[in-house]
């Protein structure tokens, strides 16, 4: 997915200034995710810095917006101790094209505490809003690239409702729970050149049409990739099913690939797959010389 460009905010020279101060003093990302909103989009630069946060931040009825960080490994947005079943951003209703680049996401939440008050890294999606004929107003065009996730002990991203998002070239390390999971009928969701290491689950598909996961790298965790429930294209120009190719799975304590008898059909080649898989219903595999890993997850 190709991010058009946008305008830098007028305020973009104060976040430079200051940059040396994101340790002392808090930058009000807030404050400059609304006045972008105002002013019809733009760009909010984080300044280098770790950015401790009192509450989540919320993206909420915008266009044409990316919050990037200026140095992706020294970026670092983390939510106080304090905060309780939030996330660290929300990416709400009536949204469309926003990126998200260049930061760090990470949380030192306890993880003894019960699954419903752990915090997530991102949640996309309307919640529970639907216009007047029915329809979901959930996001579109939202993009995650060159970000870390790690040390959440819950799910890194989640993505309801969301059609055409792109997560790219992002790494995932220490995810309890799931890194990326899609559901509620999304559609077009591609998982591209993503790491992820010692997660309990890699990627989960539910009740969703379509997605791409090309070029990921799934190692050391609990599960691979699953694939659920059942799906329902809602538009006419939107494919069905779902493509893996050239992902390399390896050294997961259970399947490394499932998939539901009632998911939506998938189309898979040249994965390199080393662990346990289950796959149930009809789906296209193409074999390759190379591929003796696929001919393998085949057969099971």
């Amino acid at each position: 997915m190709r991010f058009p460009a946008l305008p830098v905010l007028a305020c973009t020279g104060l976040l430079l200034s200051c940059a040396t101060k994101a340790t002392q003093a808090q930058a009000p990302i807030q404050e400059w995710i609304n006045q972008a909103a105002q002013s019809g989009g733009g760009v909010v630069t984080i300044p280098p810095g770790v950015h401790e946060l009192p509450s989540g931040l919320l993206l909420h009825g915008v266009k044409k917006l990316a919050l990037r960080g200026m140095e992706r490994e020294r970026c670092v947005l983390r939510l106080a101790d304090t905060v309780r079943s939030e996330a660290l951003i929300t990416i709400g209703a009536q949204i469309e094209t926003v990126e998200i680049a260049n930061l760090v996401l990470e949380t030192a939440a306890d993880s003894s505490r019960r699954r419903s008050e752990l915090p997530l890294a991102i949640r996309c999606g309307p919640g529970d809003a639907m216009t007047t004929a029915g329809q979901s107003n959930g996001p579109r065009g939202v993009t995650i690239r060159d970000c870390i996730f790690q040390n959440w002990p819950s799910t890194a991203i989640h993505l309801s409702d969301t059609h055409d998002a792109a997560v790219e070239r992002c790494s995932f390390r220490e995810i309890g729970g799931t890194a990326v999971r899609m559901d509620r009928q999304s559609q077009a969701v591609h998982v591209l050149g993503c790491w992820f290491i010692r997660c309990g689950l890699a990627l989960e598909i539910v009740d969703s049409a379509s997605g791409r996961f090309i070029g990921n790298e799934i190692l050391q965790g609990q599960d691979g990739i699953r694939i659920r429930g059942t799906a329902t294209v809602k538009a006419a120009d939107q494919p069905s099913g779902h493509e893996l190719s050239h992902n390399h799975l390896a050294h997961l304590n259970n399947l490394a690939l499932h998939i539901s008898a009632t998911a939506a059909p998938a189309r898979l080649s040249n994965n390199d797959i080393d662990g346990k898989t289950e796959v149930q219903g009809t789906h296209e595999w193409k074999q390759t010389n190379a591929e003796t890993a696929v001919d393998q997850a085949k057969s099971n």
